[in-house]
């Protein structure tokens, strides 16, 4: 049996998050795959993954876990755990956990777990005042700690090409406006527009979208996704959910990158003005492209200060 103090449990096919708390707390990171669909499938990889993510538990014996609570059984099967053997529960509640599960009984089956675990880590400080507004029993248990800042160290970069040129960071998730960003994109054809993420996802979506300087990637190995990311003159982030702080943001302040983001309350509070902002509308989108392209300062001085703060903000919170 090998013990490891701290254990980061994921199950999603990629969580930047998740891996980037395992790296700065020290944790054994366990993550196991899930799918969306069909419902038969779904509850076989619940299943499974409950079993093995409980028999990893006995064979690692972690002191303290960090659970990615999307889905409310990835919590439940750490309190089992961490019951049973009195060690520490901290569920990092993803956005899903508290929007797209909020109905009988995993609602109910997250608040039970949430109320009986050490701390419960939120995102941001929007999704703190909702869950503290919707559970006002959780009071000091909910905690904001935001993502910390990858560390993105590209040493071969991508030469830069004559037009501007901006990359669009895409999962091709229901909460993406990918369409209106596509369609606000094919009417500036004088700048390279590229869209990271699996666009097998959405069938047909490359052949609708045929625009010569729309350039979709699929999905990029890290270091060729952080490559593509430096060689662009700005990024693109949108989701339609209120209380969802993107990757996309901590990597572009990691690289000083200006960024075209969704307008919610969560992300003006972690970016402020720096970042430049739009409704999830083909009009603002395209408006929001065109004043990133027609030269707006890159103020890097003023993201180089933003980020040093946000990395001295996490090394504190760390302590606590």
């Amino acid at each position: 049996m090998r013990k490891q103090p701290w254990a980061v449990i994921a199950w999603t096919q990629v969580s930047r998050r998740s891996e980037s708390l395992a790296r700065e707390f020290g944790a054994c990171y366990f993550r196991l795959s899930r799918v969306d669909r069909p419902r038969a499938l779904i509850l076989v990889y619940l299943a499974r993954n409950f079993l093995w993510t409980i028999a990893w538990l006995l064979w690692r014996r972690p002191r303290v876990v960090i659970t990615f609570h999307a889905h409310p059984l990835i919590s439940l099967c750490g309190l089992m755990y961490t019951s049973l053997f009195r060690k520490s529960l901290i569920p990092d509640v993803h956005t899903a956990g508290f929007l797209d599960y909020d109905f009988f009984p995993a609602r109910q089956l997250s608040l039970f777990v949430w109320k009986r675990a050490r701390l419960v880590l939120v995102h941001n400080e929007a999704a703190r005042e909702y869950l503290n507004e919707q559970y006002p029993d959780l009071g000091e248990k909910l905690f904001v700690l935001e993502d910390p800042l990858p560390r993105i160290d590209v040493k071969d970069p991508l030469p830069k090409g004559t037009r501007t040129s901006c990359t669009y960071i895409c999962r091709f998730s229901g909460d993406e406006p990918y369409r209106e960003f596509l369609q606000a994109a094919e009417g500036l054809p004088d700048m390279d527009v590229y869209v990271t993420g699996n666009i097998s996802k959405v069938p047909g979506l490359q052949t609708e979208f045929r625009s010569s300087h729309i350039h979709f990637t699929g999905f990029l190995p890290d270091q060729e996704y952080f490559r593509r990311l430096a060689a662009s003159d700005f990024l693109v982030a949108l989701t339609t959910r209120p209380y969802t702080l993107m990757s996309a943001g901590y990597e572009a302040l990691s690289l000083e990158k200006p960024l075209l983001v969704s307008d919610s309350e969560a992300l003006r509070s972690y970016l402020g003005p720096l970042a430049s902002y739009c409704s999830n509308t083909v009009e603002s989108i395209r408006a929001g492209l065109q004043t990133l392209q027609t030269g707006v300062p890159r103020q890097k001085k003023a993201w180089a200060q933003l980020k040093q703060e946000k990395i001295r903000n996490w090394a504190s919170k760390k302590q606590k």
